[in-house]
């Protein structure tokens, strides 16, 4: 059984969630954490993709993106079959650990885009890995990942974003 292609648009803002499946974890360490961004630093640029926020949780990671070309799809698949081949190697397993397709939803207005940020900044104090969201170190929003040491990777774009 196949499924529908997802659509997309040309200089579309989406956030992107992918999962771990089941009890799994996507970031073990910090080395995992660190190889993620390297990865999603290359898909940035190989993809033509401008990320304005993003954050990694244990078990999923979030996204917020525009596409400069139609290549979300052929995007994330480089991005998490790259990472699970390391990942499983690293770790000395083997099988699947993302769940399924990630989810895309097409943001279509500034208020959705602000509640976007917001939400993937205060991800982490809802799962209550930290008190305050700028004390997460794995997201644009307060990080010390190798992205957020790099604003030139992820917010590249950011006073383009607009909304019909």
């Amino acid at each position: 059984m196949s499924r529908e292609p997802r659509h997309e648009v040309r200089n579309g803002v989406y956030h992107v969630t992918q999962h771990a499946t089941g009890e799994e974890v996507l970031f073990r360490d910090p080395f995992d954490r660190f190889f993620f961004e390297g990865l999603l630093g290359r898909t940035l640029t190989l993809y033509r993709w401008d990320l304005y926020a993003y954050c990694q949780l244990d078990n999923h990671y979030h996204l917020l993106l525009k596409l400069r070309e139609l290549t979300l799809a052929a995007g994330m698949q480089f991005l998490n079959s790259r990472y699970v081949q390391g990942f499983n190697e690293r770790h000395d397993r083997r099988g699947t650990l993302v769940r399924g397709r990630y989810t895309a939803t097409l943001v279509e207005t500034e208020a959705h885009y602000m509640n976007c940020l917001g939400y993937i900044a205060m991800n982490p104090v809802g799962a209550g890995l930290c008190r305050r969201p700028e004390d997460w170190e794995w997201s644009s929003y307060g990080g010390r990942g190798s992205l957020a040491r790099r604003p030139d990777l992820f917010l590249r774009g950011f006073l383009d974003v607009a909304f019909a």
